[in-house]
């Protein structure tokens, strides 16, 4: 196969997956940019997938729809831009009281960002990181998904502290192995960790315990609320299937 000829389609458009370089007296292929973050989308779609929480979506912080009157979003994107040198250790905290307010279609472009730069990033919701936490005692698999979400450089948590998403027994004994985990992650690895919820920091305790509620509340330097609502038709069709 010629690898001149071997092209993709990106964002609409046809690109080559490589360019040439002369080096000692040898055409060296080099992969394209284009190529690059072609590779880095798909390898955060793997991580989604692997969650079972979907592909990425063509939606994120550029597509964000509203007013964004709490100016979320370029405050998001100077996350990303400056992970690496300056928000490594800063946890996120996106929330709202009510659903479809783009918290999870923000902090899943997140991952896509950080795959771009190399950055080992995770995505679990809330309950099957508690299930898997408490199968870990038992379970290696279960215990090797734990160590993963635990060291990986960024985690988003999604769906968080929401009691009707989230199966608690009444004795409240998955609660312990949350803490834990929050703590080592938060505190003692210091791995920068985004949750989304739909309830404010200071009614986390409520259903949750005061230790997890003060654990989140010190390690989260300003909580950012969404509130601008979208449906399914806020999206064009031309936006999902690409004009067809």
């Amino acid at each position: 196969m010629d690898i001149q000829k071997d092209r993709f389609n990106y964002k609409g458009r046809l690109f080559p997956k490589y360019h040439f370089v002369e080096m000692d007296g040898q055409e060296i292929a080099v992969p394209t940019e284009e190529w690059k973050s072609h590779l880095a989308f798909l390898e955060a779609t793997r991580y989604l997938l692997s969650a079972g929480v979907g592909e990425v979506t063509p939606y994120g912080l550029d597509t964000y729809i509203g007013e964004d009157k709490f100016h979320n979003i370029p405050k998001l994107k100077k996350y990303c831009d400056e992970f690496k040198t300056k928000f490594f250790h800063v946890h996120l905290y996106l929330w709202s009281r009510i659903n479809g307010t783009q918290k999870s279609t923000c902090a899943k472009d997140i991952i896509v960002r950080m795959a771009k730069k190399g950055i080992k990033s995770k995505f679990v919701l809330m309950d099957s990181l508690i299930k898997t936490l408490v199968e870990a005692e038992r379970d290696d698999n279960s215990k090797q998904k734990a160590k993963e979400w635990s060291t990986a450089d960024f985690l988003v948590i999604d769906e968080c502290f929401s009691k009707g998403q989230i199966t608690l027994f009444k004795s409240g004994y998955q609660l312990a192995f949350l803490n834990t985990f929050l703590k080592e992650r938060l505190e003692v690895f210091r791995r920068a960790t985004c949750f989304t919820a739909n309830v404010p920091i200071n009614e986390i305790g409520q259903e949750w315990g005061a230790s997890i509620q003060s654990l989140v509340d010190r390690s989260i330097p300003t909580p950012m609320l969404f509130n601008d609502t979208v449906s399914k038709t806020s999206f064009r069709n031309d936006d999902i299937w690409g004009g067809v």
